[in-house]
């Protein structure tokens, strides 16, 4: 291990092809800061990034000069060359298995008294990286809480080591209107105290997870899990001992200043979040993730917006099969039945692109209209479920278009 200035990892990376850069709010911020500045930039290495769509900042990618490729779509505007590699969130995974960057930037907590590093807030993929690549960067980032269950990383497994004090990604939470309120509502009825519940992001988890405060003895199992559960904690719902698992945590600096020391919250790769076998062993799981739309034959479209793609997969299909197979558990996906001016239902006849999630593969879908139960009911039962929880104004022409 070499300890070096944070501007020195140019030199280290000049003859590397191809560079992993961590995602969610392990996005290395001061690397990238500075690399975008280096003469040449990266231009003649190729990137691979976890980052994620709604997230991370695809803009802090381009001045890099390189190519770029991730497991979700960058916004349209960005100008950089980008590819997409579709894959699930485990997927991607199995996928930098088979990639194996060569080399890896990643920021960690300081140094502990055994010379041992916490991932800071995020997890995801980087021991699947570090095992692979051949060389390791790392960044002392002493902005990063140090959680006790969290993965930890000896000094000496880095290549070089640089200490830079920058921000952590800030994950902010969405603002509620009444739409996402009264799903959040119909939502927290189906989860029963004791329950292990895992959300997605954006506004209508972050509601939901407002909505139960008033439960009890809850745990979560998530992706990533954000700031609404500082309040939850605080207001006594979590259940005793380790009961918050994630593969990253998201909020603003408070938030992750708070994460640390913290005994309850474990971060873990998503090799073991989101496997199945880690989730098989969790009983009374509920899946609770939005979407884009849903049509009457039950499938989930959760990435696309007419014809342009804004996101992927991600753990939805992960979770939502792993809440199907258990007992006691309910993959739910809850959505506002119109889009935001009121003009288009998010209740379509038919799916015109290819499902997120195919029929069959979620229990329950939630409107701000009511809650469609779609579990042991044949395929004429759940459209017209699925039509009672659509805006009033399209029912009837979804009623007209219900299958035969």
């Amino acid at each position: 291990m070499r300890r070096v200035s944070i501007t020195d990892l140019h030199s280290a990376l000049s003859d590397i092809d191809l560079i992993f850069l961590p995602g969610v709010a392990a996005q290395p911020n001061g690397f990238l800061k500075i690399a975008a500045k280096w003469p040449g930039r990266l231009n003649q290495a190729k990137l691979v990034t976890g980052f994620v769509s709604g997230i991370n900042d695809f803009s802090k990618l381009a001045p890099l000069g390189a190519p770029v490729s991730g497991f979700f779509p960058a916004p349209p505007q960005e100008k950089m060359q980008f590819s997409l590699i579709k894959e699930s969130y485990l997927g991607i995974d199995s996928r930098l298995r088979t990639i194996r960057p060569e080399a890896i930037v990643v920021e960690v907590a300081p140094p502990r008294a055994d010379g041992r590093c916490a991932l800071g807030v995020a997890a995801d993929f980087t021991e699947t990286v570090l095992s692979a690549a051949t060389l390791k960067l790392g960044i002392i980032n002493s902005c990063l809480p140090d959680m006790p269950n969290a993965p930890h990383v000896s000094l000496d497994e880095f290549d070089c080591v640089a200490e830079h004090r920058s921000s952590i990604l800030t994950v902010s939470d969405a603002q509620p209107n009444s739409v996402s309120l009264q799903i959040a509502s119909n939502v927290a009825s189906l989860v029963d105290n004791g329950t292990t519940v895992q959300l997605g992001i954006g506004r209508i988890p972050d509601q939901v997870m407002r909505a139960l405060q008033g439960h009890r003895r809850l745990r979560f199992h998530s992706g990533i899990i954000t700031s609404g559960i500082r309040n939850l904690a605080e207001r006594g719902v979590l259940a005793p001992g380790t009961s918050v698992t994630a593969a990253s945590y998201g909020g603003d600096a408070d938030f992750y200043s708070w994460l640390h020391g913290r005994q309850e919250f474990v971060l873990a790769p998503v090799s073991h979040t989101h496997a199945s076998a880690t989730l098989a062993e969790i009983d009374r799981f509920a899946s609770i993730n939005s979407a884009v739309e849903v049509d009457l034959l039950g499938q989930i479209n959760a990435e696309w917006v007419g014809q342009r793609q804004i996101s992927a997969s991600g753990g939805l299909p992960d979770f939502a099969l792993a809440a199907q197979r258990a007992e006691n558990s309910i993959a739910v996906i809850a959505l506002p039945a119109t889009s935001a001016n009121g003009d288009q239902s998010r209740i379509v006849p038919v799916l015109v692109k290819p499902p997120t999630i195919a029929q069959g593969g979620v229990d329950i879908i939630v409107t701000e209209y009511g809650i469609a139960d779609l579990r042991g009911r044949s395929a004429t039962e759940c459209a017209n479920a699925i039509v009672s929880i659509a805006a009033p104004d399209f029912r009837q022409k979804l009623r007209d278009e219900l299958p035969g």
